[in-house]
């Protein structure tokens, strides 16, 4: 498992994303998430497998459980969600990149 960013990593990060697209934004997160994987093999990462970082990265920074509350743009009915990160997870196995560098 990755470390726990530091403030200071997270302070660079929001510094340097303010303003950026989200999906810059997103790419910085992921290199914070995982920093020992080069920008190359990153790139290479699905949809999937981002994501899975991403949660990882999340749950490390603010802990195991997720809440929420969201209101139905129809009928302004609120919902509440109370979940762990750890159930979200698939059956999405990492991929290992080939000698060459590509997934």
């Amino acid at each position: 498992m990755e470390p726990i960013p530091t403030a200071v990593q997270l302070l660079n990060v929001w510094e340097q994303g303010r303003f950026q697209t989200p999906a810059q934004r997103a790419w910085l997160l992921l290199r914070l998430a995982v920093p020992a994987v080069p920008d190359e093999t990153l790139s290479w990462y699905g949809a999937g497998q981002r994501d899975q970082e991403l949660l990882g990265l999340r749950e490390r920074v603010f802990g195991p459980r997720m809440l929420s509350l969201a209101q139905c743009p129809e009928c302004g009915q609120e919902v509440e969600l109370d979940f762990r990160v750890a159930g979200t997870r698939g059956g999405c196995p990492a991929i290992a990149p080939s000698a060459d560098g590509r997934l």
